[in-house]
This record gives C-alpha cells, structure tokens and sequence, in this order.
C-alpha cells in the first residue's frame, strides 16, 4: 500500500495537467449555426430568427446569444441588414479547399494514368496466357451480374481475374494497389444514373475481347473504361 502511494505521488509531480474548462456556452451556438449551414439547413439570404426567439429556441440567455452573433459577424457567416433583421451570407469557399480538391482531382488522374498504363499491359498479356480455367473464373464473374447488381467489389474481383490471368504476381498487385487507391472514385461513379449498366457492357466488352485472343481490341476496351471514368469526375 505504501508502495502505491509513493508512485501515485511520483506521477502526480510528474504529470502537469491543467484543468479542464467548460465549453463557453456561446462557442456551441456558433458551432450549432455553422453545421446547419453546412448541412444546407441554412442557405445564403436565410433570415435568422428574431433575437428573442432563438434565445428561447436555443435555450440561452440574449447575452449568450450576441456573442455567438458577434464571433459570426466576425467571421463573415451572418450580416446585419437594416429592415431585415440578420442574414446568412452567400458562404464563399475557403481557397484551401479549392487547392486541396484540385490536389485530390490531380491526383485521381494521376491514378488513372497510371492504372491505364498497368491495365493495357495486363490484357495484352491476358490474351496470350490465360487459361481455360482463367477464363472460365472472369466468365463467372461476368455471368453473376445478370444475377446480381454490380458493385465496387465485383467491379474489383473482376479485374483483379483478369490480373491473375497474366500469371504475373507483381502485375497483379500493382493493379490491386492503384485499384485500392482508388476506391473512393470508383463508388461515386458507381452512383451515377445508368452508370453500373455500362460498366457491365464495359467489362464485357474486355472479357470478349480477352476470349478472342484480341490484344488490340482488349486494350481499346480498358481505354475506353477508363475514359468513361474520368468523364464522370467533377
């Protein structure tokens, strides 16, 4: 017991902690608005509710509340307008945003660069080394969308078939790598109107031409794949 009491003290010296303060009440009436804004509950040209109201919506004293009005005035979130009361301001995106979207987008290209260049290799190979048992696993995978719906993890199963029909293990590990990087993409393409159809037609169209021992034609196939991709990125 003595024991413990001499180390619970040693670490009491050791360990400087400062307490914890209360969140300021009107730090979380900024944050309330600020999410409702991004969530789109409150659109730019919104006119806030009168002061007395939303101190009573919110549960806060007026004094709680012109604080939080003050920090967003500040900030350029809300605007006082005379005759209408205040007004949430048309929300201009923040330039880092827009650098780092335009970084992601740059990148995903990059990715599909890249995957493109893998991919035309693979179905070259494909051609001249797959099997009949190969073929007969991509034809499975092919077939089962008539059963069941496409999704990003047949979409994967699919061309990671066509990989392993190259009997190369390196090949078929980048690709599995580029399409792991890739995911996020490929599940908002998937999203789009009509887009899991021709992605089926899309596949098709690389399987036919791997079954016909066509390197020129499976290579056209995976271009144009990938095209459709890119053509779906905002």
């Amino acid at each position: 017991m003595t024991l413990k009491c001499g180390m619970e003290e040693r670490m009491r010296e050791k360990l400087r902690f400062t307490r914890v303060a209360a969140k300021r009440m009107y730090e979380a009436v900024v944050e309330q608005i600020e999410g409702m804004i991004q969530r789109g509950e409150l659109a730019a040209g919104d006119v806030l509710p009168s002061e007395r109201d939303m101190a009573a919506m919110l549960g806060v004293s007026r004094g709680v509340l012109s604080q939080a009005f003050r920090v967003l005035e500040e900030n350029g979130v809300i605007e006082v307008r005379p005759g209408y009361g205040r007004l949430v301001r048309a929300v201009r995106r923040d330039d880092a945003t827009d650098v780092l979207r335009e970084l992601e987008k740059a990148a995903i290209l990059d990715l599909l660069e890249a995957r493109e260049t893998v991919e035309r290799t693979i179905v070259e190979l494909a051609c001249q080394r797959a099997t009949d048992a190969d073929l007969g696993e991509i034809e499975r995978i092919v077939q089962a969308w008539k059963r069941e719906e496409l999704d990003v993890d047949t979409d994967q199963e699919f061309h990671l078939a066509v990989a392993r029909a190259t009997h190369n293990v390196v090949l078929t590990n980048m690709l599995r790598l580029t399409l792991g990087l890739l995911r996020k993409t490929r599940e908002r393409t998937l999203q789009v109107p009509g887009r899991k159809q021709r992605m089926v037609e899309e596949h098709n169209a690389i399987y036919q031409a791997i079954v016909a021992r066509n390197p020129d034609a499976a290579r056209e196939a995976v271009a144009r794949h990938l095209n459709s991709i890119r053509s779906h990125l905002s």
